[in-house]
């Protein structure tokens, strides 16, 4: 029987799934080993974090490191506090992104190169060790699914305004990371809803059991 809680990350490209299929992934453990779930959105939303965001909706001059970097400040505040969060109150944590979207979406896909993508490389790899994620999910969509799931959604933001060519060095960027992470596993995120659930049910049972 799984002795502690998990902490399931749920991660991809725009349109994958994360935010519709997180809730119901901790919906669904809530419960299972004897532990209560709870979905967080992340990175935790703070009137500080509203601002940066806005700031780059809205164009303002910063490097790409800058910006990076301040993603990743967002993250380690967040996952400090998921951290803490799981061993003071034992639950199910179920998030819908990780510091691994700041990796892929901000360094590797904006083409840092040398010391800065070795800068980011290390954020990651010191906030991925404080959340010590249990299993991380990776919802595998191609880039057509993706610019039209995109296209449908309400919100928008200025990754659905780059190029097919950004959206390639996302999708690889991922598979890297899925190839190379030992507690990374991959789940087809083409079906429907019901489907991609069922295939993450299936990634979690092992752990429960």
């Amino acid at each position: 029987m799984q002795t502690k809680p998990l902490l399931v990350v749920l991660t991809g490209i725009n349109g994958a799934g994360k935010d519709t299929l997180a809730p119901l992934v901790a919906d669904w453990l809530d419960g299972q080993a004897g532990y209560p779930a709870e979905f967080i959105y992340a990175p935790k939303v703070t009137p500080a974090s509203t601002a940066f965001r806005q700031a780059v909706l809205d164009g303002k001059p910063q490097s790409p490191l800058a910006e990076t970097l301040g993603y990743f400040a967002q993250h380690a505040e967040s996952d400090t506090h998921l951290a803490s969060l799981r061993h003071t109150s034992p639950r199910h944590l179920v998030i819908n992104r990780g510091p691994e979207t700041t990796l892929v979406y901000n360094a590797i896909a904006n083409r840092l190169e040398g010391e800065a993508l070795a800068l980011a490389y290390s954020a990651y790899e010191v906030i991925e060790q404080i959340l010590d994620p249990t299993i991380v999910i990776l919802l595998e969509i191609d880039l057509a699914t993706s610019r039209a799931r995109s296209a449908q959604q309400a919100e928008t933001d200025h990754i659905q305004e780059r190029d097919n060519a950004y959206y390639r060095r996302m999708i690889d960027a991922y598979a890297h990371l899925k190839s190379t992470r030992p507690n990374w596993v991959g789940v087809d995120a083409m079906v429907g809803v019901s489907g991609v659930f069922k295939q993450i049910k299936d990634r979690l049972r092992p752990f429960l059991s």
